[in-house]
């Protein structure tokens, strides 16, 4: 068992934690209270949940402190996403490519 005892690290845990059990509440839906495209976007209902995510971590890395506990608002929107095959599914990412690596980590299995 690895314990996370650094803030940043804590911190990239609970982003990529919080984003699958908010995906899993997503799939719990029923498909009819699911939109399947959105209108005049073209995003899949699936696109939609994971751009949604990435929305909130939109940030000018120059009003970001250097001295942070966090990581940028990129990272946060990124990594948790490189690491969910459901993600990589959802926009047809090529095993291998730097959205759909090989190698992910996986806290649940």
């Amino acid at each position: 068992m690895v314990l996370v005892d650094d803030q940043v690290d804590s911190e990239g845990f609970a982003d990529f934690t919080g984003l699958q059990l908010a995906y899993a509440a997503y799939r719990r839906l029923k498909p009819r209270e699911r939109l399947a495209v959105v209108p005049d976007v073209g995003l899949t209902a699936e696109q939609t949940f994971f751009v949604a995510h990435c929305l909130k971590w939109c940030d000018l890395i120059a009003r970001r402190r250097p001295t942070s506990r966090y990581w940028p608002g990129r990272s946060r929107c990124i990594v948790p996403l490189r690491n969910m095959p459901e993600f990589a599914a959802a926009f047809s990412c090529s095993q291998g490519s730097p959205m759909n690596p090989k190698s992910k980590c996986s806290f649940w299995e």
